[in-house]
């Protein structure tokens, strides 16, 4: 048992590596980073793996953002554009949770996201930030979030998409998202740019989620563990499902009037 939980954390610390790295280059090489593992990785996971309706409309409408995003970077497509295409595509994200876990009847966590979703206005709050210029050809840059107070928004987005990955998904795949959630706080908050976020966890999520489908049985087989799976049976149960639904919109609110 001591040997199989090491490997599961050596596994989970490997996937958060690639991802982190993955993330970092398509986030600030918004051409040739972004181009190969967000745009070009995703399209021939799409192209040559079976995968469900959910993961292919989801897969493909974070493809969509990214392509964008080079796009911008060529100047064939308007920056503030893609500002309000990203944060609708963030209203499309939370909306698609929230209705499943009405679906399954778990309301505490619906509540939550409702009120994340209302305050997720916060992201049109942005503007593209140009670190790089060739010319006319080439504009080099990333987009960054500037409302003061969008860390509270992040901390209840996080509670709130924690708590439901781990009730959407197996335990293993809990532990790849918990990953995919960690990558955008560790490269944010780590430079002290937390308006970083909502660029890193887009291209978290997409080139993740790429891998995700990829790698499905081993992800399945390799991170799977029985304390983690206690934990998150413990985690859904109702009293701490209210405590956490009180906490993100508690979080919600002083984002809302900060």
């Amino acid at each position: 048992m001591a040997i199989k939980n090491k490997a599961v954390i050596l596994q989970f610390f490997g996937y958060l590596l690639i991802i982190l790295i993955m993330s970092c280059l398509s986030s600030f090489f918004p051409l040739w980073g972004n181009m190969v593992l967000a745009v070009i990785f995703p399209i021939i996971v799409l192209l040559t793996k079976e995968m469900v309706s959910f993961e292919k409309i989801k897969l493909t409408t974070l493809l969509g953002g990214r392509i964008l995003t080079a796009l911008t970077a060529v100047y064939l497509f308007p920056e503030n554009w893609l500002l309000v295409i990203v944060a609708l595509l963030m209203y499309i994200n939370i909306t698609e949770a929230i209705l499943a876990d009405a679906k399954k009847k778990r309301w505490e966590n619906a509540i939550a996201g409702a009120a994340v979703l209302a305050t997720t206005h916060l992201l049109f709050t942005s503007s593209w930030i140009s670190i790089s210029e060739s010319g006319s050809v080439i504009q080099i840059g990333y987009y960054i979030i500037t409302h003061k107070a969008i860390v509270f928004w992040i901390l209840a987005y996080t509670l709130w998409n924690f708590n439901f990955v781990t009730g959407e998904f197996s335990s293993s795949v809990s532990l790849y998202h918990i990953a995919i959630l960690s990558t955008p706080l560790i490269i944010s908050f780590s430079i002290g740019l937390p308006g970083l976020w909502v660029l890193t966890r887009a291209t978290s999520l997409t080139t993740a989620g790429a891998l995700q489908i990829l790698r499905k049985p081993s992800i399945e087989s390799g991170l799977e563990s029985e304390r983690f799976g206690r934990f998150i049976r413990t985690f859904q149960k109702r009293e701490i499902q209210i405590c956490l639904m009180i906490v993100v919109i508690l979080l919600s609110i002083v984002s809302f009037f900060y």
